[in-house]
């Protein structure tokens, strides 16, 4: 890639990303896509594979979107191991940093090329003008042709060069898969264990003669040893229980309350308004 190419890339993403932030959906969609499908993995590839002959067509069209998908997977793992918010701004900045990181990247390694004089130049061309090639110069463009197709067997590597190319990317592919799969399993394992607050009661007994009856009231999911407070509304009466966890964050009483009224049941963290949760009894009248 010529240095022009690459600031004529660097330019397309800055405009992708520019109307990635327009908030216009057709817009946003246009720098969008190529953003996640074509510019970090077309940086990326052309900065790993700098000569023609090492990829044939096949191998870099489908290097292309599978490094850019690439990019944003582990740009967007490493985004929530360390906690930013993975948004439009955040995705944005992983697929447009990479590819100008990459892009200027392959300017640094690519030497300005000298104006040409009028006794030099390549095959073809001679004091700035074209001219037909001749019988000499289809040595020199006909390999560089076929080369280009992919069409000559890879040089023969010794086991040095085999280990750095061929052994270690695989290594390091089977790391990245094994990482994303312990990523997974532990984030899995960690959402299944939240711990979840529940109230409930136990089938109120029938009324006594004094008109009340017992009612069990079980909470779980409490913090080891905190206090709580348990409201218990009708029509006669507003009380306030304190309630205290035990080691294993549960708690559980029997109250004797009102059988011929509605009971709402409401259990309050120390200090707050807004009830964790709330059951609700019918009087024993209504069933």
């Amino acid at each position: 890639m010529r240095r022009r190419t690459a600031y004529l890339l660097a330019g397309a993403t800055l405009v992708a990303g520019a109307f990635a932030l327009s908030g216009i959906r057709v817009l946003t969609v246009a720098g969008g896509l190529p953003l996640a499908l074509i510019l970090p993995g077309l940086a990326l590839t052309t900065l790993l594979f700098r000569r023609p002959g090492r990829l044939v067509p096949i191998e870099r069209i489908m290097l292309v979107p599978a490094l850019s998908l690439g990019t944003l997977i582990l740009g967007g793992l490493l985004a929530w191991a360390v906690r930013a918010p993975l948004h439009r701004v955040t995705w944005l900045a992983l697929s447009a940093g990479v590819t100008l990181a990459a892009l200027a990247a392959v300017v640094l390694k690519t030497p300005a090329v000298p104006a040409e004089s009028s006794g030099s130049g390549p095959p073809g061309v001679r004091g700035g003008r074209s001219r037909l090639p001749t019988p000499a110069d289809a040595t020199l463009i006909l390999p560089v042709f076929l080369d280009r197709e992919g069409l000559f067997e890879p040089e023969p590597m010794n086991g040095r060069r085999r280990l750095l190319k061929q052994v270690v990317p695989a290594v390091l592919a089977v790391a990245m898969l094994a990482g994303a799969a312990w990523l997974s399993l532990a984030t899995s394992i960690h959402s299944h264990r939240v711990t979840v607050t529940t109230l409930s009661v136990v089938p109120p007994s029938a009324i006594d003669a004094s008109g009340d009856r017992s009612i069990q009231v079980n909470a779980t999911g409490l913090s080891s040893g905190s206090t709580y407070a348990l409201q218990v509304t009708s029509t006669s009466e507003n009380t306030r229980t304190t309630v205290t966890a035990d080691d294993h964050g549960r708690w559980a009483s029997t109250l004797r309350l009102p059988g011929d009224e509605r009971l709402t049941l409401a259990l309050y963290r120390a200090g707050e308004t807004i009830p964790m949760r709330t059951v609700i009894i019918a009087s024993a009248a209504t069933g």
